[in-house]
């Protein structure tokens, strides 16, 4: 299973020392101005060639838009 987010930060010492080998990524919910701020290990973190719009559309609207062929 993959999930769509966005990285809001990369650097996670200040919070806790632990957490240096993770990052913060926020995932919209689907539909709401609401979401979840997951702590990930950097290791799991796939980084996506898209632009954040583009994510962000996909996300909002449950998958139901998706990039145009040209």
């Amino acid at each position: 299973m993959k999930c769509l987010g966005f990285i809001t930060t990369e650097n996670l010492t200040d919070l806790h020392n632990d957490l240096q080998d993770h990052v913060a990524v926020y995932v919209p919910q689907t539909f709401q101005v609401a979401g979840f701020t997951f702590l990930i290990p950097k290791s799991d973190i796939e980084i996506l060639d898209i632009k954040s719009e583009e994510a962000m559309k996909f996300i909002l609207s449950g998958g139901m838009t998706t990039k145009k062929e040209k």
